[in-house]
């Protein structure tokens, strides 16, 4: 039988007959230096020092030995028997390095499949905190909007669960909430959570604050309070636009502003009507020249407006004129209706973006 280079490789890698592996076996009795060209010293040196063997590999180790050791009296080999041996100690360790980096290397390719299976599987998170004096606007993965304002912070999923769409926030931030009646939108904030499916809204929650309140722009929302606070539980809430609810963090009162009208003042237009509560202003449908008009005189401030620019436009929300500012007011706004507000000294403009 001829002995060529493809059989010797096959003989390493134990896919021979018996009678392809006596030939391998018996050229190599015949020709030891030929080993050299397959497995040199340092590689057998170094499989002694690092690789510990394996059961399964030794017997196969052993049974290549004998089959050299097991060789013929007659023949005239007896000064070469120890290379024979030595030889075929090579080929079992040539045959084990084989097996054993193939092994290796299925065991790395899973621990490096589990590791990437395991960070597919890690929830991806994305933070915005709001450094800066200036609203910072988040557009989500459902293309829903977050105005957040300075010193303000959310958490949110890159991309929404199936079926539900969850944001946390700590500080202050306007929603506005991409219809999508089949996945609710729910922001954690304090100890309420406010579900919407799509609506615009305000809240206003700080750590360390003693208040949270939730402003209701359009469309309807659900306020739920998710954690006890001195052992109390409140129901749920359901607000409608142009009203707000106040929780005291520390007693756990609620006050919900603007669903009676009681012995507030009101102002009507025929474009909708202004309630008047202590400080609180709460626009219902509001026209944009009114609502600028009753800001000026709430704030003691100048205002300038292209009545072209605000002509048609409305809003519906709840101002706090004691603890809002006159900027914050028209930064939300003018964000609601597609407006920029600029301001020049002691004079606040309001101007449409130009697209």
């Amino acid at each position: 039988m001829e002995i060529t280079e493809a059989l010797i490789l096959k003989f390493f890698r134990q896919e021979c007959t018996p009678e392809e592996r006596a030939a391998v076996n018996k050229y190599f009795d015949d020709y030891p230096d030929e080993l050299d060209k397959y497995l040199g010293e340092q590689g057998w040196m170094d499989f002694a020092e690092k690789l510990p063997l394996p059961a399964a590999l030794s017997e196969q180790m052993l049974e290549v030995i004998e089959d050299h050791i097991q060789a013929t009296p007659a023949r005239k080999t007896f000064p070469f028997k120890p290379l024979a041996i030595a030889a075929s100690i090579i080929i079992a360790a040539g045959i084990i390095v084989l097996i054993a980096n193939n092994l290796r290397q299925a065991k790395t390719m899973d621990i490096l499949h589990v590791a990437t299976q395991q960070t597919l599987l890690k929830p991806e998170f994305d933070t915005v905190n709001n450094k800066t004096d200036r609203i910072m606007m988040v557009l989500l993965s459902d293309s829903s909007t977050v105005s957040i304002t300075a010193k303000s912070k959310i958490i949110f999923k890159k991309v929404f669960d199936k079926g539900k769409r969850d944001v946390y926030l700590n500080g202050e931030a306007i929603f506005k909430v991409a219809k999508n009646k089949h996945w609710p939108f729910t922001v954690y904030a304090g100890s309420f959570s406010t579900t919407a499916l799509g609506t615009s809204f305000k809240i206003t929650a700080f750590e360390n604050s003693d208040k949270t309140v939730i402003q209701l722009f359009t469309g309807k929302v659900v306020v739920k309070q998710v954690s006890k606070v001195n052992g109390q539980k409140h129901p749920a809430i359901y607000l409608d636009p142009g009203y707000m609810m106040e929780a005291d963090n520390k007693t756990n009162n609620i006050k919900v502003s603007g669903f009676k009208v009681g012995d507030k003042a009101t102002t009507s237009t025929t474009e909708g009507s202004t309630l008047f509560d202590n400080d609180l202003i709460i626009f219902k449908n509001q026209s944009l020249p009114a609502v600028v008009n009753v800001l000026k005189k709430a704030y003691h401030i100048d205002i300038a407006v292209d009545l072209h620019d605000i002509s048609n436009k409305y809003f519906t929300g709840t101002v706090n004129s004691k603890q809002e500012t006159p900027y914050a007011v028209l930064s939300t706004i003018a964000r609601l209706n597609n407006l920029k507000v600029i301001k020049l000294n002691e004079t606040y403009r309001l101007t449409a973006v130009k697209m």
